[in-house]
Formats: structure tokens, C-alpha cells, sequence
């Protein structure tokens, strides 16, 4: 998250619902940060505006250039986020460099000077910082960026990631035999990377700027010129834009800011140029939008159509003045208005339109796409496109409603309050992404505090009438571009098209209805509960409680997120009682939208319109799950919300459209990841072809009704057990209050009786499966080795600990010395509420040519590990991001509301884990692990899966 979108809050609704598009609202930074003219020609933006700067933040430009931004940060306590910023990216690639700037960010991990041959990763790793997670890079069009996670602020470790961005600057080997093992990685990137979506979003892109660099120079590149890259051409482009200039040096978290700015100056300082500064390219910024109304991309992987209604501007930077900032306000408040309207049109049962979209983005340079977007069936195209165009004439002509404008008001409102509220405990890592918007593209980098006391003036101020004129002149006047993704069935030409929105176009349209505010039906659950029972557990600081009617609750009081709560309720059996195949994906995809008994999900909407509540609803595998995140002020409500849920839940049809869209887009990913049909498969088969694991063919779940659903879930939201755990920024006795009016005053729920033995067997015959590939290029391979008799946490540890050290072992084998793969994975899985079903299961894609020595290098890596151990320098690597990453889950509401509070009554043992957990995980040895090795690691036992590209053998029926 960057500074720019920190200043515009995403659009909330229905619980768990965001409506907002992928930035399709005005960032209030929006234009400054991504279409803006450079002021010099080394890459960045100066700040030109009169938003008064974070008075904390030390921001620079050293003798030779380098440029830096300190902030600190006292949250997390002892941790520094520490980024690389080099103003360089695939728009500044010759064409013969294609794809040389992502190539070359792998080749800074591959070897430096100081860390030759792959030997950065175990270093960093000895320090506590895991490759991936902590030290990692990224390439976009316009620059590179190095990230380093610290698992302290000493300042040793200050100085050593400054070092090893030196060497990134500087000291890059280029050795040719480095460069000939990556180069399979990165092609394995760039095929997973090539999936329908990004073929579709890359298409449209072209069709609206046809000359842009940004439509010729995706940062992946391309195979022809990936495949030619030596080390001269490395080289060449390296010296030429890895200099001084354009270096920035990014620190955020709990250190001295000057301390860190002299220690910048000492490493950074010296940096030369070691070729001429290359020439800026003359096309950089286009001017040419593309002259067809019209653009059409076709993809087998995409299940239905969808429609973009679009318009683009070439809008140069400006000063970022009150002014400016008032007129984004009111752009974003009118497509906040629009897109509202549309999420609730879309949960209409005669709705034609799923996930619509609008907003305004940045896609190339200097150019803003306002854009509508909406998607739906083949069959019915001709009404999705046509009531696109209706709706949006409709705003166009009339504008918003009083009701309207009161919901937009209040999420932002909302959102403005939250941001100063929670800015003590912000993560450093945020604090890094949002500098480098300050570096890079000229962004002020104000307060929350400041942000909100700027905006929320102008967000009281703005009129119907304003946010109606500002959404009609960011659309425009004249016919749009309309952009078609879709699936070759649609057959229709351009004509046709043009035909539907040409008759839609002579349609009157009414003014939209004018609504009243709708007040929360669900404030009264009977008398106030009483506890029967509690107990505080003071070496945790947790209390356990249940209510007469049998409510259990389990609470915590922190400030890990600063006036915020988190809430979990788990009721029922969830998976366990689970009736018919794929109705858990259907509840997951339309619960929600069916509402409650007395408010549709549209009334909801309004009724959540300035509430800081986010809330979800899931099935899982032995509890039916509401989880929230919620203000301190909104707990009352968020609990009001649950027991009406509990007590009243609507199972209406509403909204369908877009749960269809979302199980669409689950099975598009599938049939179009190269081990999309591994993962559908893999558990129906591992517990012997048991209905609820695995994923259910589409017309299993496409098939599944709201009156089986209501036929499942109802009965037990009725009387089934429930239990509650919160946790976060808010006192025990408000805690009490809230539950008692609510939750703790429902009629008396059934016992919570342990659970019952759902035992899973893994079935005694394990053949090599063999299945395709949604890849044409790719293939994948997976090995899961069963532990059917894990009943233990301390067991379950060393397991996760032993996934690690065999992860570690094959991301040197397969990648680092064999160039196989880019996506690799060993974890181990385990399912509360089925005993058996556990097992340690190791993916990768690969390319097919490498599938025939995979399983020599799996067998040998595993043997390694039964027979020979784990040598101490191994062991120390793993175990120390291992430690680290425990250590910084304490430090969050998540661990303690989902490890260890959530079903705390149900698993006693879970309070007996958080205990032991330091000490036991801490005590883990080599021994131990090689041990588990031996038990569990048993290549007969283990079941292979591989999919290929147009393989032969069917998958299974699922």
C-alpha cells in the first residue's frame, strides 16, 4: 500500500464485501503518483505539493545522487523494513532488452562480489531472514526494487543490509554460468505468469494505447530475448542504469532516523557511475490512444464474457494544491456513488450484471482510464451489455440520491477516522511501500492525522450536485471504448455489438429511486446473558468464560491494532456434517449475499455505510466460521450482526451472480494453473475418495440451491454450540456488555460435546496419478507423504520445522543448482476435526523437460535426510526464520484469535500450545526432525501426482 492509496479508503459494504474496483476509485494521489511528467531525467519526481510532510520523516538526496527516505517507526518493536529502490524498469529496456530488468533483479540474488554463487540466501538466512518472505525484489515498468525484512535494528544488522544493497548497486557478477541456470527460472516465471487474466488485461491495454512502451514491455519479457541475454548485455545495461542517481535507499521501523541517515551516507556515499548515463527513450510518454471503438480478446480459459466501458485522458502532473486534492475528492466520491449503486444492483435476482467494477486508474504514463466493467453469461450478453449502458446513462443524466451520497460520506468518513486512529501500529513494511511513492513518483508523505483533518472538511463540504459534475466530466462526453474478454463461444462481430448499445441508447431512463436510511432490525435478543463461568488465565492475560445459555467466550485484551477488535464465532460442525458434494463452496460463495431475514444485502449496505466492520462468513472443516475485524466503537454492532445471522439468516437467491462469478473465477484459475487439476484432486484422493475434500466438479457446485443450504446451516445456527473469541483494543467490561445483550441473551444453545471421531484413511494403494496440465508449457509435480497418527502439537511443530529444512534442501537442488523451477512449496497440512488427514506435501511447476529428474532429486534429498540428518549449518538456517516468524505472530490479532482463542473451549490444548510454544520450538533438535524423517519420509508410502502438458491419462471423477 502506498502513500497514494492510504489517502482514499476502499469502499465497504456488506460484511465482507469490498465494492471497490482494483483501483478504480480516484486515489486522492491518484495522477500525481502515476501520471505524472518527470522533472528530471533520472527517474524521479520531485514533490510539488503544499500537504504539509511527516515532520518524522528524514528524506534526502546525497552528494553523488543517491536519494533516501528514513521514517521511524517504533511497531513492530525491534524490526526495520529496509528497501532498494533503483529507478529502472522494462520501460526503459531497448527492444533487444526485453525483460533484461527483471532478469538481472534474479541475477543480484544469484551472486554479488561479496556473496558469490547463491551464498546470500543461507547468510541471510543464518540472521533470521527467510528467502521469499524477507529478502526478496521486484521488477515494474518504471523501476526495481530490493525488499529486506530485519529481524532486528541493531546496528550490525543496519549495516549489513546496507551492505547488501551495496553490492546489489554495485557488485553483481554476472558469472555465465549463473546466468544459464536462471534462465529456466525466469521462462518458469514467465509461463505461470502468462495465465487468460493477464493475457486479457495485457490485451486491452494494447487496444486502448497501441504505441505505449507499457503495452511492448510486460516487465517478464520476452522468450526470444531472454533466451539470447550474456553476460556482456548484463553487464552493459547494468552499468549503464545502476548509478548513483538513480538509487534510492528506503529504512522504516524502530531506529534513529539520523543515526541511519549517516549510516546511508557512509555506504552510499562513495558510489560512482561506472558508464555514461543512458539516453531517455524519445517514445517514454505516448500520445496516441487507439482509433477503434472496438477491441476483442478471446481466451479458451475465460467461462464467460466481460464488458469494459472506457475512456482515457492524457493528464500531465500539476501541483498538488488543496484545490486539486478537493477536485480528486469529489471525482472519488462520484465513482464511489456509481459503483455503491451497482453492487446492489448486481444482487438483483433479474440482474444480468456479476462483479461490476468502475472506477479510475493509471494503466500507462501520463494517461487516465476511467473505466465500467461487468461480467456475466455468453447467453445472455446482449442484456449484461445493455443494462451496462443503461445504468451508467442513468448516472450520467440524473446523478446520485440523497441516500446515495450519506453511505459514500460515511465509508469515507470512516475510513479518514480509522487511518489516524491505527497509525501508531502501522507495520514498518507498509511504512516502506508508501516511500516509495515518496522517492519514485514525487508523493507528500502527510500524518494521518494530517490526512484526515485535510479531507474530512472536503468530504463534509461536497453536495450531490458537486459529485455529480465531477463524475460527469472525469467520464466525458461521446461514445466509449468497450473492451470484450471472453471465451470463443461469443461469436458476435463488432456490428452486433454496436447494434445493443446503439438500441439500449434510445431507452428512457428514470431518475434513480430516492431511499430512506434504513435502521439495524436486530438491536434486541432478549434479556442480557449472565456468566456462569470465568476464569482468568494470567500467564496468557486471557479469559475464559461461558454464558447460562452456554455462549462460550474467550477474550484477550491487546494493542497490536489500535482500537481495533478482532471477532470470531464458530458454530456447528461445519465440514464434518456436510450433506452433499460441493455445497461448502457454495456456502462460501452465497451465504453472504442472501442477507438476513429482514434486510436484504442491499438494505445492509446502507445499514454498514459508516461502520468500520468487515465480516466473512466460511465453512470449515469442523465449524461453520464468522470472522470480523471491527472498530471499538462498532463491536456492539458487529455482535448484533452475528446473532442476527444466527438467529435470522436469509438464504435469498440475491447476489447469485456474483457468488457464480466467484466459483467462475476459482475454476478458471484451476483449468488454467499447471497444477490447477493437482490441487482439485489431490485431497479427494488422499482421503480415499471422500466427498468433502478435493474440489467438486463446477455443476456439483453450480447445482447446490439456498434451500440446501438452509436445509444444512439453519438447524445448527439454531441450536449448535457456539463459541466466540475476541480480541484487540478494547476493555474485558465492554467486552461483557456486548456479548451480554446479544450473543449471551440467544435462547440456550445444545452442548458443546467433544468432538467426535471423524477419522480419515489414506487409501493402501498409492499409484502414480497422472493428470493435464493447464499449461501448454508448463508442467507440475506434487508428493505428499502421509501422517496418519499426528494427534500431537508438539509433533505437528517439528513437522512444520522438518517442511522447512526440506523445503530449504530443494530450493537448492531444483532452483538454485538445477534452474527447474520457480515455484517450489514443502508444507505440512493438517485439519482439525479429522484425525488421519495430515500429511507433508511438496509442489513445483516445472518445465516437462525436467519432470524425468525430479524424482531422482526429491529421493535423494529425502534419503539425505533419513539417513545422513541435517548438518548444523542447515539446521541453523531454517531454525532461525523459523524462531523469527513466530516470534512476530505473537505480535498480531491474528495469532491469538485463529491459533489460539478460537475454539480455546473446544481444544483446551490449544492454551496448553501457546504456553510451551517459545520453549518448545526453541528446543527443537536436528535429531528430533531426522527422526520424524525416518518415520513419515518413506518414498513407497508417498503419493505422486503429475500433470503434463496435454497428457494423456483423464483426471479422476471428483
Amino acid at each position: 500500500m502506498s502513500a497514494l492509496d492510504r489517502a482514499m479508503p476502499p469502499l465497504r459494504c456488506f460484511p465482507g464485501w469490498r465494492l471497490g474496483a482494483t483501483a478504480v476509485l480516484v486515489a486522492l494521489f491518484g495522477v500525481l503518483a502515476t501520471s505524472a511528467v518527470r522533472a528530471q531525467d533520472d527517474g524521479w519526481l520531485e514533490i510539488d505539493s503544499d500537504l504539509p510532510m511527516d515532520p518524522a520523516l528524514r528524506i534526502g538526496v546525497l552528494e553523488n545522487g543517491v536519494r533516501y527516505a528514513v521514517m521511524p517507526h517504533a511497531f513492530p518493536p525491534d524490526r526495520v523494513s529496509m528497501r532498494l529502490l533503483v529507478a529502472v524498469g522494462s520501460r526503459d529496456e531497448r527492444d533487444e532488452e526485453r525483460g533484461m530488468a527483471h532478469y538481472l533483479e534474479h541475477m543480484a540474488f544469484r551472486g554479488t562480489a561479496a556473496y558469490p554463487r547463491g551464498s546470500l540466501a543461507p547468510a541471510l538466512a543464518r540472521l533470521g531472514m527467510a528467502p521469499g518472505p524477507d529478502s526478496t525484489a521486484f521488477t515494474s515498468y518504471d523501476h526495481t526494487i530490493y525488499h529486506l525484512e530485519l529481524p532486528g535494528s541493531s546496528a550490525e544488522l543496519l549495516d549489513t543490509g546496507l551492505a547488501v544493497f551495496r553490492e546489489f548497486a554495485t557488485s553483481i557478477t554476472f558469472d555465465p554460468n549463473l546466468i544459464d541456470l536462471e534462465r529456466p527460472v525466469i521462462l518458469n516465471e514467465k509461463s505461470i505468469r502468462n495465465t487468460p487474466q493477464a493475457r486479457e488485461l495485457e490485451g486491452n491495454r494494447t487496444f486502448l494505447f497501441p504505441t505505449a512502451r507499457e503495452a511492448r514491455r510486460n516487465p517478464i519479457g520476452l522468450a526470444l530475448t531472454v533466451g539470447r541475454f550474456q553476460r556482456e548485455d548484463f553487464v552493459r545495461f547494468y552499468d549503464a542504469w545502476y548509478r548513483p542517481e538513480r538509487l534510492g535507499i528506503i529504512v522504516a521501523g524502530d531506529v534513529d532516523a539520523d543515526a541511519v541517515v549517516e549510516r546511508i551516507r557512509e555506504s552510499f556515499g562513495s558510489v560512482e557511475a561506472r558508464a555514461p548515463a543512458p539516453e531517455t527513450p524519445t517514445d517514454l510518454v505516448t500520445r496516441q490512444l487507439t482509433t477503434s471503438r472496438f477491441g476483442l480478446h478471446r481466451e479458451e480459459g475465460i467461462p464467460g464474457i466481460a464488458f469494459v466501458l472506457q475512456r482515457a485522458e492524457y493528464r500531465p502532473r500539476e501541483p498538488f494544491t488543496r484545490e486539486t486534492r478537493r477536485q480528486a475528492l469529489l471525482r472519488a466520491l462520484g465513482f464511489d456513488l456509481f459503483q455503491r449503486r451497482m453492487g446492489q444492483i448486481a444482487r438483483r435476482p433479474e440482474s444480468a450484471l456479476a462483479s461490476p467494477d468502475a472506477g479510475i486508474s493509471n494503466p500507462v504514463r501520463d494517461w487516465e482510464l476511467r473505466s465500467f466493467e461487468a461480467s456475466g453469461g455468453i447467453d445472455n450478453w446482449r442484456e449484461l451489455l445493455a443494462e451496462m449502458e443503461l445504468e451508467l446513462r442513468r448516472a450520467l443524466e440524473h446523478g446520485f440520491t440523497a441516500e446515495e451520497l450519506r453511505q459514500s460520506k460515511a465509508g469515507f468518513r470512516a475510513f479518514y477516522q480509522e487511518l489516524a486512529l491505527t497509525a501508531d501500529t502501522r507495520e514498518s513494511y507498509q511504512l516502506a511501500g508508501e516511500l516509495v511513492g515518496v522517492l519514485l513518483q514525487g508523493a507528500p508523505f502527510a500524518t494521518p492525522a494530517t490526512i484526515r483533518d485535510e479531507y474530512l472538511p472536503l468530504v463534509e463540504a461536497a453536495t450531490l450536485e458537486d459529485c455529480f459534475e465531477a463524475f460527469r466530466e472525469a467520464w466525458g462526453a461521446g461514445p466509449s471504448h468497450v473492451f470484450i474478454g471472453t471465451h470463443p463461444a461469443f461469436s458476435a462481430e463488432a456490428v452486433e455489438v454496436e447494434r445493443v448499445l446503439a438500441e439500449s441508447a434510445t431507452r428512457a431512463v428514470e431518475p434513480p429511486e430516492e431511499r430512506e436510511a434504513v435502521a439495524f432490525a436486530y438491536t434486541e435478543f432478549g434479556d442480557a446473558g449472565t456468566l456462569r463461568r470465568q476464569q482468568h488465565l494470567e500467564d496468557l492475560d486471557v479469559r475464559i468464560s461461558e454464558f447460562e445459555n452456554r455462549v462460550r467466550l474467550n477474550f484477550k485484551r491487546t494493542e497490536f491494532d489500535r482500537g481495533f477488535v478482532g471477532v470470531n464465532l464458530r458454530v456447528g460442525s461445519g465440514l464434518r456434517s456436510m450433506p452433499v458434494r460441493g455445497l461448502n463452496y457454495f456456502a462460501n460463495a452465497a451465504f453472504s449475499g442472501g442477507g438476513l431475514g429482514r434486510h436484504p444485502a442491499s438494505e445492509l449496505q446502507g445499514i454498514f455505510a459508516g461502520r468500520n466492520i468487515s465480516m466473512g462468513f466460511s465453512v470449515q472443516g469442523d465449524a461453520f466460521e464468522f470472522s470480523a475485524r471491527t472498530s471499538r466503537e462498532d463491536l456492539l454492532f458487529c455482535l448484533q450482526v452475528m446473532a442476527a445471522y444466527l438467529t435470522d439468516p436469509g438464504f435469498r437467491p440475491e447476489g447469485l451472480g456474483d457468488a457464480r462469478a466467484s466459483i467462475g473465477s476459482m475454476y478458471q484459475s484451476l483449468a488454467t494453473s499447471p497444477g490447477g487439476d493437482i490441487l482439485a484432486n489431490l485431497e479427494f484422493v488422499l482421503s480415499g475418495g471422500d466427498g468433502r475434500f478435493g474440489v467438486p466438479d463446477a455443476v456439483q457446485v453450480y447445482g447446490r440451491s439456498h434451500e440446501e443450504l438452509r436445509a444444512w446451516l439453519q438447524p445448527q445456527f439454531s441450536d449448535g454450540p457456539v463459541e466466540v473469541a475476541i480480541v484487540g483494543d478494547v476493555p474485558w467490561e465492554d467486552v461483557r456488555e456486548a456479548m451480554a445483550a446479544t450473543l449471551g441473551a440467544l435462547p440456550a444453545r445444545g452442548p458443546m460435546e467433544p468432538a467426535p471421531n471423524r477419522s480419515v484413511r489414506f487409501p493402501a494403494d498409492n499409484p502414480v496419478m497422472h493428470l493435464p496440465s493447464g499449461s501448454s508449457v508448463q508442467a507440475s509435480f506434487a508428493l505428499a507423504f502421509p501422517v496418519p497418527d499426528m494427534v500431537d502439537i508438539r509433533v505437528g511443530r517439528r513437522l512444520a520445522f522438518l517442511a522447512d529444512v526440506l523445503n530449504e534442501n530443494l530450493r537448492v537442488a531444483l532452483r538454485e543448482e538445477l534452474g527447474a523451477t520457480y515455484t517450489l512449496s514443502v508444507r505440512f497440512v493438517h485439519h482439525d476435526g479429522f484425525e488421519g488427514l495430515s500429511y507433508l506435501l511438496v509442489t513445483a511447476d516445472v518445465l516437462p523437460a525436467h519432470l524425468d529428474r525430479l524424482p531422482g532429486i526429491l529421493l535423494a534429498q529425502v534419503n539425505r535426510l533419513r539417513n545422513q540428518g541435517i548438518d548444523a549449518d542447515l539446521f541453523e538456517r531454517v531454525r532461525q526464520p523459523y524462531l523469527r516468524a513466530r516470534e512476530d505472530s505473537k505480535r498480531t490479532n491474528g495469532y491469538w484469535l485463529g491459533t489460539v482463542l478460537s475454539a480455546a473451549q473446544q481444544y483446551p490444548e490449544d492454551l496448553a500450545a501457546a504456553r510451551d510454544r517459545d520453549a518448545d520450538s526453541a528446543a527443537i533438535t536436528a535429531a528430533e526432525l531426522q527422526a520424524l524423517a525416518q518415520r513419515y519420509l518413506e518414498p513407497p508410502a508417498a503419493f505422486v501426482f503429475v500433470a503434463e502438458p496435454a497428457a494423456a491419462n483423464p483426471a479422476p471423477a471428483r
